[in-house]
């Protein structure tokens, strides 16, 4: 395992990196409990942060990939939810981050993870991904 790396910002690269902090929070947490989801999932109970974890195949099936708002954050990338980590059930070794892509919806009750997904729904959304760079 290669040895920790310590970095030293200055206080000017700090205060930016916190100021990005906030407006990603402030971004994409905009909205009620449920719809803000997996950012405010410290305001729900386990089991029913569970249950809305369950739910996100569910609310990638229905979601329409054409109309729905992305985003994209930094999250682990087996756990896009944060829920293994949550209930200490991610181990160490696996708590790789990086870049995630979400979508969501006035009615899909908060982010869903890419992960959550089909296949051609996922294909549909880096298309318009990449027509919108075009743009």
């Amino acid at each position: 395992m290669p040895a920790p790396v310590t970095v030293e910002l200055s206080e000017d690269d700090l205060e930016r990196a916190e100021q990005y902090a906030r407006d990603t929070v402030a971004r994409y947490s905009t909205g009620d409990t449920m719809q803000a989801l997996p950012w405010t999932g410290g305001e729900l109970s386990d089991h029913d942060f569970r249950e809305w974890v369950a739910s996100r195949k569910q609310a990638g099936a229905a979601i329409d990939i054409e109309t729905c708002e992305i985003g994209q954050w930094h999250a682990y990338d087996l756990d896009p939810y944060g829920m293994r980590y949550r209930f200490g059930e991610l181990p160490d070794e696996l708590q790789q981050v990086g870049r995630n892509e979400f979508v969501r919806s006035p009615t899909s009750n908060g982010w869903i993870s890419t992960d959550d997904l089909s296949a051609e729904k996922v294909k549909a959304l880096y298309a318009r991904i990449e027509r919108n760079r075009k743009q």
